[in-house]
């Protein structure tokens, strides 16, 4: 089979090598957010700061298993539990409501169907895209948004500080101090 040769610069035609990468860095960064909060759930909840256990327990199937909204209404009532001052868990709790709201902002990004946006000199626009995004957990209608490269890289920033939120949650001494003691 032969090659094939295009004559634009993606396989989406008129969306830029650039927005293409924006939405694709959003993706990537997700993964690694979604990661290290599974590592605190598995922590926090699962484990309840037991030193071992088993990742076969049916327990842990379970527990990893439910939505990512059931997991943060979890974690957010084990850092309840836990004897910590009211500002380490209004801080956690600060972190979880972030992971909820960008886990949808990401959802649409994910998802979207992604179209080129014709600007006023009928070019494609290079800094914006057309999103047309349905949730089928709901019975809202159709989103269609145009979504301009800046604000793909105002979500991938707060991703960006998400995951450096949740290092540092899993780096806090007091916090793994009180879940050892609250098994």
């Amino acid at each position: 089979m032969g090659k094939v040769k295009l004559n634009h610069s993606s396989f989406m035609k008129g969306l830029t090598e650039s927005y293409l990468a924006d939405l694709g860095r959003i993706v990537a960064a997700w993964s690694q957010v979604e990661s290290q909060f599974d590592i605190l759930y598995l922590s926090y909840v699962v484990m309840r700061g037991a030193s071992s256990g088993s990742l076969s327990d049916p327990k842990v199937t379970k527990l990893m298993g439910l939505s990512f909204g059931r997991r943060i209404k979890n974690m957010r009532v084990r850092i309840c539990e836990l004897k910590l001052p009211k500002d380490s868990v209004d801080a956690v709790i600060t972190l979880l409501d972030q992971l909820l709201t960008l886990r949808r902002e990401r959802d649409v990004v994910a998802h979207s169907v992604w179209t080129p946006v014709i600007d006023e000199n009928q070019q494609f626009s290079t800094d914006k895209g057309a999103a047309l995004y349905k949730s089928w957990k709901n019975k809202k209608p159709y989103n269609n948004t145009v979504v301009e490269q800046d604000k793909l890289n105002g979500i991938f920033e707060r991703i960006h500080l998400l995951f450096w939120g949740l290092v540092e949650l899993s780096l806090n001494d007091e916090l793994r101090n009180a879940n050892r003691g609250n098994t």
